[in-house]
């Protein structure tokens, strides 16, 4: 037992990335975030067809002076949802900041660059409804009534007047790359 123990640490660790997140989704009806955190808010959805089976939003804690992603082979603070729904919505409880990415990391319809989405702590923080459109491009729709009458049906004790996530236009999205 020690061996397989011992064997899964040292591919973890020899793998170059140990994975620790500081991100984590919020799956009880009563939750509030402390006040040195906040409440992020994604909607994600899917209305052509798409080869996969569900469509992904990925959003990565981003260092606006640096302009890159932050974190290294040991920890990242990410955000990752999936559906298959027309449109579902999904809460986070995150460390403040900034948060970069989206739906398969493409750039959005109307948009020359990636953007990031600011988010203050103590919060709730709408950043938008991700959605792969029909045509096969990826939309950023905002909805805010929508977005957080659903998050109040399955949340109903999260309180706090809602905030649409200011984006900012950012450089290409640098990620960090890890291997042995």
């Amino acid at each position: 037992m020690r061996t397989a123990l011992a064997g899964t640490v040292a591919a973890a660790l020899l793998s170059g990335c140990l994975g620790l997140n500081d991100v984590s989704r919020v799956v009880e009806p009563g939750y509030t975030p402390s006040a040195n955190r906040a409440l992020l808010v994604i909607g994600a959805g899917m209305e052509g067809n798409w080869k996969a089976q569900k469509f992904p939003i990925s959003l990565y804690e981003y260092d606006i002076q640096r302009k890159s992603i932050t974190g290294n082979c040991w920890r990242s603070n990410e955000v990752h949802a999936a559906t298959e729904l027309e449109i579902e919505y999904f809460v986070f409880d995150v460390a403040p900041g900034f948060y970069a990415g989206g739906g398969g990391m493409a750039v959005f319809r109307d948009q020359t660059s990636p953007l990031a989405f600011e988010v203050p702590a103590g919060r709730v923080v709408y950043v938008g409804d991700f959605v792969y459109a029909k045509d096969r491009k990826v939309d950023l729709r905002r909805n805010m009534d929508r977005a957080m009458a659903a998050v109040k049906s399955v949340y109903p004790n999260i309180t706090g007047e809602p905030l649409v996530a200011e984006a900012v236009p950012v450089p290409t999205l640098q990620m960090f790359l890890c291997a042995p």
